[in-house]
């Protein structure tokens, strides 16, 4: 018997639920929007770094070439030609002016700088005194911090 009254209180809330508009909709959101949320998010953070082929990062070569046992070599021109067969990031060869300015404005996420002595400072490996190279990375975290991170790791 108490079978047959949960069942009859169960059938006439139901009826009252789709005759009342109001009730209809709340119930509708409370059964869809948290699968809708967790879907939203689960996409959003779904294989990030697969997807970075979008985002613009400035390269500034500034390397000029250098001696190394009567060979001369150019590691700046090497590094901008691997990145323009790399499709990883949205990579923009730019002056250090552009760099700067696109930094500043929006247009590029990070700046990536290869110096004047990049390509001689790796020459002094095979020296008594090395010097380390060194690039000089810029990220603008007022657009998007989320990219910075991004941009760090690539």
């Amino acid at each position: 018997m108490k079978f047959y009254h949960m069942r009859r209180i169960f059938r006439n809330d139901w009826k009252r639920i789709l005759t009342n508009p109001v009730a209809l909709i709340v119930v509708l959101g409370i059964a869809v929007l948290p699968g809708l949320y967790a879907w939203v998010n689960i996409m959003a953070c779904w294989n990030v770094y697969e997807n970075t082929g979008n985002i613009p990062v400035a390269i500034v070569n500034s390397d000029k070439p250098a001696q190394l046992r009567d060979q001369e070599i150019n590691i700046g021109a090497s590094v901008v030609e691997q990145l323009n067969g790399n499709d990883k990031m949205d990579w923009k060869f730019v002056t250090e002016q552009q760099a700067d300015l696109g930094l500043a404005d929006g247009t590029y996420f990070a700046a990536i700088e290869l110096p004047e002595d990049f390509s001689y400072n790796f020459t002094t490996l095979f020296s008594e005194t090395p010097i380390k190279p060194k690039i000089i990375f810029k990220v603008d975290n007022k657009v998007n911090p989320v990219a910075e991170r991004m941009t760090e790791s690539a």
